[in-house]
């Protein structure tokens, strides 16, 4: 095993980070972020909003839409910044 992050890693690393942040934004950036991606259904916003946000990045995982849902992210956390 290498000592250094492997590319898979580092992208694991940073994926995971990003979900870290987005979790340290107010409820309203994080639901108007997953809303306009389209990735709340009417069904999905009746769950706990872990269930909700677990379903939206799903959702954009099955659509292909992770990197604007990154980007997103990103950009709600350069404003908070």
């Amino acid at each position: 095993m290498p000592d250094h992050p492997t590319p898979s890693g580092s992208l694991r690393q940073t994926s995971e980070n990003l979900v870290f942040k987005f979790w340290h934004l107010s409820p309203m950036k994080r639901f108007n972020i997953l809303s306009s991606l389209d990735l709340v259904s009417d069904k999905t916003r009746k769950l706990p909003e872990t269930q909700m946000v677990m379903a939206a990045f799903q959702k954009a995982k099955e659509l292909g839409c992770i990197d604007e849902l990154k980007a997103k992210i990103r950009e709600a956390v350069n404003e908070n910044d």
